[in-house]
């Protein structure tokens, strides 16, 4: 993968979601229950500021991986009171500020059907995909399009992969919980 392409577009994962969701079929995110993560991986790339994440799913449809690519991270030489920590396959433990999911640029892949054919493509017009492009899409039949409205988005998997790194504290608060953080202490309601 080619980390080095200078991008005039920047996409933030919640867009690629509220695309999916809003501008296509919904429910999407409620199909993400459907989805178990059986291993993730995480890379670091110190030099580029970029988090690869790879997880491997499975649905009653099927195994897959999907890949998050997060850019402009800020890793730390040491934990820190906001720092999240990772571990990467070789043990070690990596900290950074937490990623903002409205601002931090992103670029996703799945290997599942429904990214291939619905996403991929636009995905990669906007700069977001973390794959090969698709080959060119030839319509052989009279069928309405599977993305009419031509947007860039994210599968089930995806949003699946992305609700665990929630839980693992991978993302900053939002301004109203990291207030609410502050004044009832971080673990409680």
């Amino acid at each position: 993968m080619d980390f080095n392409n200078e991008s005039l577009l920047e996409i933030a994962y919640d867009r690629l979601e509220q695309n999916a969701e809003k501008k296509l079929k919904p429910g999407r995110k409620e199909r993400a229950s459907d989805v178990t993560l059986t291993n993730t991986v995480f890379i670091p790339y110190f030099n580029d500021n970029y988090l690869e994440i790879e997880s491997k799913s499975r649905t009653t449809n099927g195994s897959y991986i999907s890949r998050i690519v997060f850019e402009n991270v800020v890793f730390r030489d040491e934990e820190m009171k906001d720092s999240a920590k990772i571990m990467t396959p070789d043990g070690s433990e990596y900290y950074f500020k937490p990623i903002n999911r409205k601002r931090a640029q992103v670029k996703v892949s799945c290997t599942c059907l429904d990214f291939y054919y619905r996403f991929a493509q636009y995905n990669h017009r906007d700069d977001a995909l973390a794959s090969d492009p698709p080959k060119p899409y030839v319509k052989k039949t009279d069928r309405a399009p599977v993305n009419p409205a031509e947007v860039s988005g994210v599968c089930k998997h995806l949003i699946r992969m992305v609700e665990e790194l929630e839980k693992d504290n991978v993302f900053s608060a939002g301004w109203f919980q990291s207030i609410k953080n502050r004044i009832f202490g971080r673990n409680r309601g």
